[in-house]
């Protein structure tokens, strides 16, 4: 199992190789179609990677501006 601190100070449990896609389908599958990438720790992921530790999440939309270099 990992641990995942979200923006609002919630933390839920997932089982150890979930994607970032599964974690936000399971939340609302409308943000899963909203959502581009995902934030394990500051460090922008793709939302394929599996999550294989604990974490501070954040999803990030399509629209949002990221700087990824």
């Amino acid at each position: 199992m990992v641990a995942l601190t979200f923006p609002d100070g919630a933390r839920r449990e997932y089982a150890s190789g979930s994607t970032g896609f599964d974690i936000a389908k399971g939340i609302s599958p409308s943000l899963a179609k909203r959502t581009a990438a995902m934030a394990l720790d500051s460090e922008i992921r793709d939302l394929s990677d599996p999550i294989e530790r604990d974490a501070k999440s954040n999803s990030l939309p399509a629209t949002t501006r990221a700087r990824w270099s």
